[in-house]
Parts: structure tokens; C-alpha cells; sequence
């Protein structure tokens, strides 16, 4: 992998390509609030390439979606977005929306966090999906079933024909989130950004699913911008993982190193409060605390109240990011033992 240029951004890590197909730059996002400005995501910045899958992951409220909302233009009226965004040498946050119409859905797909609400329960499967390929491909109504057709033979739905002339509530959970994904892959997206897309599934099901991730990945060569808390969903389908906290970036890495050997304090705090067989009948670590109020941020680290190897300086000056290495970087004033140079990139 090719280190950044010199101008490269805060959290950007190499990827195989010279040129991201996604590429975001010091991203804030704020509401604007009775009570004061609100500070959903500052400072953050990654890349993604062609046919890579970028994991952003952080408790409830760290700023993941907001950030994903933010580059399709889908904010709350009172939320704006600063900072840029690139897919493909066009920018994003300020485009105007018509033009932005034309991106959401044909270059950018979503699949969105409730597959149990996400579908208008009043419109047949095929009207839903062919819509899509209508309005961005232009395509007539029998090419479009067609190709709903062979979508949903992908993503494994059987009896397709006839499911298509179904509504929503004649379906599982997991075959609405199945047509979810085939919705958002219809128009051959650039990009997919998946909300907890195995949110409120069973084991079963939620491996059913991020198989057929892995392998439309592979077959379609669409890149992957997966927002969850479940690092298992991480380990099993991504390539890096961004870990965000109080809206910030705070550590990134290739999801086998950092889950291995994580170097900032609350990524090891999300590890350690993970359970695994080794545990046996130990009492599962916790964070303690609480996130900071986005709307009185402190001066300095915003986890340095929750963190175990907090110092003085930690409450008054805010980290900077440090490329730590060709993959790997963080946010953090305490310097990890047994880290450095000598490590090599991929520690």
C-alpha cells in the first residue's frame, strides 16, 4: 500500500487504489437546537475504495449514521453538513439537490437499519423495486421486473415471481431485509451503505445475511460503507474498521490488527466488553461513564472521563490524529507500550 501524500486528511489510510472511489475530509455535522448547537460529528475523514468494505463502528449516538446521512444529503432541517466529500472527483455535501437525487440511489445505495419499517407497506415488492430502475435507468416497466427478477434470485429469495407481486407484511424479517439489499444493488450502486443491516435478526438469519454480502461483494465488486456495534458483523465482512466516539474518528486500522492489537483505550474497552468462552464465569468488563453532551463538549479528549489511562493533558488539549503507520491511526495522547516504528505497519 502507497503511504497518503503529504495533504492526505486526518484518519485517511492507504488503499490499493491511488485514487479513493469515496473520499471524505474533516466532516462535521450540526443540528441546530432550542438548546444550543449540537455537535453530532466533528473532524472526520476516511477513504473508501472500489470494492473495499469500511466498517464505522461506536456505542449508540458516536455519530455513525449522522456522518452517512450527512454525504446523501439527508439530514434534518435543522442539521448542515461542512467539511467535503468526494465519489469520484464529485463533490457531495455541495451539490445541489436535485443533483443529489440522481446520486441517491444510482451511485450510492442505503439500506436502511429497520428492514420492518423500511418498506411502504402500501406498494407491491415489484412496484418498490422497479421504481428505482424507471426513475435512474430509464428503463421500461417489463425490463425493470426483469431485473428485480434476477436481483432477487441473488440475494436467495425463492418463488421470486411470485414474491415480487407480494406487499412487505407477507414477508419475514429476513426476506424484507434480502429485498432491502436487492433494492439498494439494482441500479449497480458505486457504493452501499448498510445501517445495522442485521439489526433485530436471529443468528440464523444474521449469517444468512452477511454471507450474501460477502459474496455480492465479490461477485459485483461494490464497495461497502457498514455502520454498526456488533464487531462480529465486522470481523465477518469488512476490510477496516473506523471507530468513532462522540462524533469523532478515534482509532482505524484493517479489522484484523486492530481487533487484535487495539491501541486506543476505547477501542479496548469495546473488546473487553465483548463475551467469549474464555471469560468462563468472569464478570464481563464494562465502560464506565457516559459519553460527553455533544452540546458542552470538553476542552480536551472527549473520552478522558471514561478512560483508564487518562493524564492531565488529556483533559485540556484535544488529540490530534497520528498516522501511526501506513494503516493504522489514532486519536490519543497516551502512547501504547510496545508500540512504534519498529512494529511495522500492519501491528
Amino acid at each position: 500500500m502507497n503511504r497518503p501524500a503529504p495533504a492526505a486528511t486526518p484518519q485517511s489510510v492507504a488503499t490499493a487504489q491511488p485514487t479513493p472511489l469515496l473520499a471524505v475530509r474533516d466532516l462535521n455535522v450540526r443540528f441546530q437546537t432550542d438548546n444550543g448547537p449540537v455537535e453530532a460529528v466533528r473532524e472526520l475523514s476516511f477513504t473508501l475504495a472500489q470494492g473495499e468494505a469500511l466498517a464505522l463502528v461506536g456505542e449508540s449516538g458516536s455519530g455513525k449514521t449522522q456522518s452517512a446521512m450527512a454525504l446523501l444529503g439527508l439530514l434534518a432541517d435543522n442539521g448542515r453538513a461542512a467539511g467535503t466529500a468526494w465519489l469520484s472527483g464529485t463533490s457531495l455535501l455541495d451539490m445541489p439537490e436535485a443533483e443529489l437525487r440522481r446520486i441517491r440511489g444510482a451511485r450510492i445505495g442505503v439500506v436502511f437499519q429497520d428492514p420492518m419499517t423500511a418498506l411502504n407497506p402500501y406498494l407491491t415488492l415489484e412496484r418498490q423495486m422497479t421504481e428505482t430502475l424507471c426513475l435512474h435507468r430509464g428503463q421500461s416497466r417489463r425490463e425493470a421486473r426483469g431485473a428485480a427478477l434476477r436481483m432477487l434470485d441473488a440475494v436467495r429469495i425463492a418463488d421470486a415471481a411470485r414474491r415480487l407481486d407480494q406487499y412487505p407484511h407477507e414477508l419475514s424479517g429476513g426476506m424484507r431485509q434480502r429485498v432491502m439489499i436487492a433494492m439498494a444493488l439494482l441500479p449497480q450502486p458505486d457504493v452501499l451503505i448498510l445501517d445495522e443491516p442485521t439489526t433485530a435478526l436471529d443468528v440464523t438469519i444474521q449469517a444468512q445475511i452477511l454471507d450474501l454480502l460477502g459474496t455480492l461483494r465479490r461477485d459485483l465488486g461494490t464497495a461497502m460503507l457498514l455502520i454498526t456495534h456488533d464487531l462480529g458483523v465486522v470481523a465477518a465482512v469488512c476490510d477496516r474498521m473506523l471507530v468513532m466516539y462522540a462524533g469523532e474518528g478515534v482509532e482505524q486500522g484493517p479489522v484484523a490488527a486492530l481487533l487484535e492489537h487495539p491501541r486506543h483505550p476505547y477501542t479496548q474497552g469495546l473488546l473487553e466488553s465483548l463475551p467469549s468462552r474464555q471469560n468462563g464465569a468472569r464478570r464481563l468488563a464494562t465502560l464506565p461513564g457516559h459519553p460527553p453532551d455533544p452540546r458542552a463538549r470538553p476542552a480536551g479528549c472527549p473520552f478522558a472521563p471514561r478512560c483508564v489511562h487518562a493524564m492531565a493533558v488529556c483533559a485540556t488539549v484535544r488529540p490530534a490524529w497520528e498516522d501511526e503507520s501506513e494503516t493504522r491511526g489514532r486519536r490519543c495522547h497516551w502512547q501504547v507500550p510496545g508500540t512504534g516504528p519498529e512494529m511495522g505497519a500492519n501491528a
